[in-house]
Protein backbone atom coordinates (compact mmCIF):
# COMPACT_ATOMS: atom_id res chain seq x y z
CA UNK A 1 0.00 0.00 0.00
CA UNK A 2 1.41 3.41 -1.00
CA UNK A 3 1.67 6.38 1.34
CA UNK A 4 -1.05 8.06 -0.72
CA UNK A 5 -3.38 5.09 -0.22
CA UNK A 6 -2.67 5.21 3.52
CA UNK A 7 -3.44 8.95 3.66
CA UNK A 8 -6.67 8.47 1.70
CA UNK A 9 -7.70 5.72 4.13
CA UNK A 10 -7.00 8.00 7.11
CA UNK A 11 -9.07 10.76 5.51
CA UNK A 12 -11.94 8.37 4.70
CA UNK A 13 -12.00 7.11 8.29
CA UNK A 14 -11.90 10.64 9.72
CA UNK A 15 -14.76 11.78 7.47
CA UNK A 16 -16.85 8.74 8.41
CA UNK A 17 -16.08 9.29 12.10
CA UNK A 18 -17.20 12.92 11.81
CA UNK A 19 -20.36 11.84 9.96
CA UNK A 20 -21.13 9.33 12.73
CA UNK A 21 -21.23 12.26 15.19
CA UNK A 22 -24.25 13.49 13.24
CA UNK A 23 -25.92 10.08 13.36
CA UNK A 24 -24.78 8.59 10.06
CA UNK A 25 -23.95 4.90 9.97
CA UNK A 26 -20.75 4.08 8.03
CA UNK A 27 -22.71 2.65 5.11
CA UNK A 28 -25.08 5.65 5.00
CA UNK A 29 -22.52 8.35 4.20
CA UNK A 30 -20.27 8.54 1.13
CA UNK A 31 -17.07 10.31 2.16
CA UNK A 32 -16.06 10.81 -1.48
CA UNK A 33 -19.18 12.92 -2.05
CA UNK A 34 -18.96 14.68 1.35
CA UNK A 35 -22.40 16.28 0.94
CA UNK A 36 -22.37 17.57 4.52
CA UNK A 37 -18.98 19.28 4.25
CA UNK A 38 -17.17 17.20 6.83
CA UNK A 39 -13.78 17.82 5.19
CA UNK A 40 -14.18 21.51 6.07
CA UNK A 41 -15.37 20.53 9.53
CA UNK A 42 -12.24 18.43 10.06
CA UNK A 43 -9.98 21.24 8.85
CA UNK A 44 -11.71 23.63 11.23
CA UNK A 45 -11.34 21.12 14.06
CA UNK A 46 -7.61 20.82 13.34
CA UNK A 47 -7.32 24.62 13.35
CA UNK A 48 -8.99 24.73 16.77
CA UNK A 49 -6.70 21.94 17.98
CA UNK A 50 -3.58 23.85 16.92
CA UNK A 51 -4.84 27.06 18.52
CA UNK A 52 -5.74 25.34 21.79
CA UNK A 53 -2.46 23.44 22.04
CA UNK A 54 -0.18 26.24 20.76
CA UNK A 55 0.82 24.37 17.62
CA UNK A 56 1.95 26.35 14.57
CA UNK A 57 -0.96 25.94 12.14
CA UNK A 58 0.70 27.67 9.19
CA UNK A 59 3.97 25.74 9.60
CA UNK A 60 1.90 22.56 9.75
CA UNK A 61 0.13 23.48 6.51
CA UNK A 62 3.44 24.17 4.78
CA UNK A 63 4.90 20.85 5.97
CA UNK A 64 1.72 19.00 4.99
CA UNK A 65 1.94 20.48 1.48
CA UNK A 66 5.58 19.37 1.20
CA UNK A 67 4.68 15.85 2.28
CA UNK A 68 1.70 15.78 -0.08
CA UNK A 69 3.89 16.80 -3.03
CA UNK A 70 6.44 14.14 -2.08
CA UNK A 71 3.71 11.49 -1.88
CA UNK A 72 2.32 12.55 -5.24
CA UNK A 73 5.78 12.39 -6.86
CA UNK A 74 6.27 8.90 -5.45
CA UNK A 75 2.83 7.88 -6.69
CA UNK A 76 3.45 9.37 -10.15
CA UNK A 77 6.91 7.78 -10.40
CA UNK A 78 5.23 4.42 -10.13
CA UNK A 79 2.64 5.25 -12.79
CA UNK A 80 4.28 7.46 -15.37
CA UNK A 81 7.67 8.13 -16.89
CA UNK A 82 7.55 11.44 -18.82
CA UNK A 83 10.62 10.53 -20.90
CA UNK A 84 8.88 7.44 -22.23
CA UNK A 85 5.23 8.51 -22.33
CA UNK A 86 4.83 12.32 -22.66
CA UNK A 87 1.15 12.36 -23.75
CA UNK A 88 -0.04 10.43 -20.69
CA UNK A 89 1.98 12.57 -18.28
CA UNK A 90 0.36 15.92 -18.91
CA UNK A 91 0.26 18.43 -16.07
CA UNK A 92 -3.02 18.38 -14.19
CA UNK A 93 -5.10 21.57 -14.13
CA UNK A 94 -6.82 20.26 -11.00
CA UNK A 95 -3.46 19.94 -9.27
CA UNK A 96 -2.54 23.51 -10.31
CA UNK A 97 -5.79 24.81 -8.86
CA UNK A 98 -5.35 22.82 -5.64
CA UNK A 99 -1.81 24.16 -5.23
CA UNK A 100 -3.00 27.72 -5.88
CA UNK A 101 -5.86 27.37 -3.37
CA UNK A 102 -3.39 26.13 -0.76
CA UNK A 103 -1.08 29.08 -1.48
CA UNK A 104 -3.95 31.58 -1.18
CA UNK A 105 -5.24 30.04 2.05
CA UNK A 106 -1.76 30.10 3.60
CA UNK A 107 -1.32 33.78 2.67
CA UNK A 108 -4.75 34.86 3.92
CA UNK A 109 -6.01 35.49 7.42
CA UNK A 110 -8.79 32.94 7.01
CA UNK A 111 -9.19 31.92 10.67
CA UNK A 112 -11.34 35.04 11.08
CA UNK A 113 -13.61 33.72 8.31
CA UNK A 114 -13.55 29.92 8.60
CA UNK A 115 -16.77 29.39 6.67
CA UNK A 116 -15.85 31.63 3.73
CA UNK A 117 -12.25 30.79 2.87
CA UNK A 118 -12.65 27.65 0.75
CA UNK A 119 -15.00 29.16 -1.81
CA UNK A 120 -13.10 32.47 -1.90
CA UNK A 121 -9.77 30.72 -2.29
CA UNK A 122 -11.05 28.45 -5.06
CA UNK A 123 -12.57 31.33 -7.02
CA UNK A 124 -9.42 33.43 -6.64
CA UNK A 125 -7.20 30.53 -7.71
CA UNK A 126 -9.32 29.89 -10.80
CA UNK A 127 -9.24 33.59 -11.71
CA UNK A 128 -5.46 33.76 -11.29
CA UNK A 129 -4.86 30.57 -13.28
CA UNK A 130 -7.34 31.30 -16.11
CA UNK A 131 -4.99 33.51 -18.22
CA UNK A 132 -2.15 31.01 -17.78
CA UNK A 133 -4.33 28.04 -18.76
CA UNK A 134 -5.76 29.91 -21.78
CA UNK A 135 -2.23 30.67 -22.96
CA UNK A 136 -1.12 27.05 -22.48
CA UNK A 137 -4.18 25.78 -24.33
CA UNK A 138 -3.50 28.16 -27.23
CA UNK A 139 0.15 27.12 -27.43
CA UNK A 140 -0.76 23.43 -27.26
CA UNK A 141 -3.41 23.82 -29.96
CA UNK A 142 -1.10 25.72 -32.32
CA UNK A 143 1.71 23.21 -31.75
CA UNK A 144 -0.57 20.31 -32.58
CA UNK A 145 -1.85 22.13 -35.70
CA UNK A 146 1.69 22.84 -36.89
CA UNK A 147 2.76 19.23 -36.50
CA UNK A 148 -0.28 17.64 -38.14
CA UNK A 149 0.34 15.94 -41.50
CA UNK A 150 -2.60 17.84 -43.02
CA UNK A 151 -1.22 21.30 -42.21
CA UNK A 152 -0.36 23.45 -45.19
CA UNK A 153 2.83 25.52 -45.35
CA UNK A 154 2.43 29.28 -45.14
CA UNK A 155 3.31 31.17 -48.32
Amino acid sequence: MSTRDTMLNIARRAILDRASMDGYAPDEYDPAEDNEGYVISLLTALRHWCETHNLDWHAGLVRAQELFEEDMREDEDGKCNPAKEPPTCAKSVTRDVADKVFEIVCESDWPEQPDAWPQDAILRALEELRPHQTLETSVDASASNDSSPDSKPLD
